[in-house]
């Protein structure tokens, strides 16, 4: 399982919300912030989700790849989240 995966998985969040983040986050990053908010998760989950994301660029891919996320939709996310 991926680092993301596991911190997910510790705080019991459905599989169908995570891939609805993803799906979300091809269509309008800013919405898919606000579903993850959603999750309501206690601020350690979000420090640790956050420090993984901003200390290890490929978090995001390998949980991708781990929900079904093609490579060629994850290669779209990225282009849309690197800043202009």
């Amino acid at each position: 399982m991926s680092v993301l995966g596991d911190i997910f998985k510790k705080q019991n969040i459905d599989e169908s919300k995570l891939i609805e983040i993803v799906e979300q986050l091809k269509l309008n990053p800013m919405m898919a912030m606000g579903l993850l908010q959603s999750l309501n998760l206690p601020p350690e989950a979000m420090q640790e989700l956050m420090g993984v994301v901003m200390t290890n660029p490929t978090a995001i891919d390998d949980f991708a790849q781990e929900l079904g996320v093609s490579q060629a939709d994850i290669e779209e996310l990225k282009s849309k989240l690197k800043p202009q």
